[in-house]
Parts: C-alpha cells; structure tokens; sequence
C-alpha cells in the first residue's frame, strides 16, 4: 500500500478531478501515524467532476518534514498527486468511492452521444436504438 496514487487522473474513471479548496498543510487528523512524515505537504480537496470520488490533492511538498522521494510544487498544475481523502492512501474508503460506476458514466455519454448524434431531443428517444451497434462505430 502507498500513501499516493502516482498520477493526477481519478482512479475509478480517469477524469482529473478538481481542487475544491485552495492549498493548506496536511492536517494530524487527515495523515494520521504518518504525519510526523508528512508534516508541511500541503494539500486541498478535490473531487472528481465525472464520478464524483473524493480525493486529497497533492500540492506542495518542498516544506514537507521528512519527505525524501523528490520536491515538487504545482507551480504549472494545481497539484502532483493525489491521495484517497478518508484513507490517506491509495485504496478507497467507502466514503471516497464514486457516486456512479464507471460503466454507468459511460452508457450514459454513449446515449448523450448518440442523442446528438442523432439530433434526438429526449434520451427516451435514444433507448430505442441499439447502444452495442453504436459503442463499435466510437
């Protein structure tokens, strides 16, 4: 188990989630046994605009107490890595999981898709059309 995911994309869906907060340090609460490590990191919130999962943003970690694995800044991104929020590592809790699978996100930007497409107005519409014809032609 690592304490980062290793990338700036969600883990469930790929999309980048967005900071909700502006940069601050690592709270004790938030590190927890690992905070005498992490002392200094600064983080924010952030939240994946697709799924909805929860992450802790990687933000600044030049400050940071006793972290030898390299110094980064977000001076051209709003962040380097990402944390789950509730677990301060790279597994999900149940409380950072995404409000929808990622194969539901995806049957539904295929009938948006296929809507427009089709210059349909209502995704009733949309259903009567087979979706598998259509996923091959994507």
């Amino acid at each position: 188990m690592s304490r980062n995911l290793g990338g700036v994309g969600c883990y469930f869906c790929g999309t980048v989630p967005e900071r909700t907060e502006s940069p601050r340090p690592i709270l004790p609460s938030e590190a927890r046994v690992y905070f005498d490590e992490y002392r200094g990191l600064h983080v924010a919130d952030a939240l994946c605009p697709t799924c909805g999962a929860r992450y802790l943003a990687w933000c600044d970690d030049t400050r940071c107490s006793s972290y030898e694995y390299g110094r980064h800044r977000g001076e051209h991104e709003p962040f380097f890595d990402l944390s789950f929020r509730s677990t301060f590592n790279n597994e999900p809790g149940r409380l950072d999981q995404p409000r929808w699978h990622w194969w539901q996100i995806r049957e539904a930007e295929l009938r948006a898709a296929l809507a427009k497409a089709l210059d349909f107005i209502s995704p009733h519409d949309a259903r009567r059309f087979d979706l598998e014809q259509y996923r091959e032609s994507v």
